[in-house]
């Protein structure tokens, strides 16, 4: 009896990227940033707005070879952060198995 193989295409596990950055990173910059140049109504604003969005722009497209680290630096500064993040790979551990040396 042969196995089957089936195929995974990798359009089921890819993320979703804008631009080639994380979505709601750059549309969230960019609307901040958006009314950063329309309220003051002056061409500085805009210039400054527009060469920050440039700076996050470039910076997120150097992250987005790792889309989910935005999710990994929110759990890191989140709610409950921790000094030490022990290498194992269940909070369930038998804590007797962790040598102190």
């Amino acid at each position: 009896m042969t196995l089957r193989v089936t195929s995974f295409r990798k359009s089921a596990t890819r993320t979703t990227l804008f631009m080639g950055c994380d979505r709601e990173v750059l549309l969230i910059s960019g609307a901040a940033l958006g009314i950063l140049a329309l309220v003051p109504m002056d061409w500085r604003a805009g210039a400054i707005s527009l060469t920050l969005w440039l700076i996050i722009f470039y910076s997120l497209r150097l992250i987005a070879h790792d889309p989910q680290m935005r999710l990994v630096y929110l759990r890191y500064i989140g709610s409950y952060p921790q000094d030490f993040y022990p290498a194992r790979s269940t909070p369930f551990c038998i804590p007797h198995l962790n040598l102190k040396r």
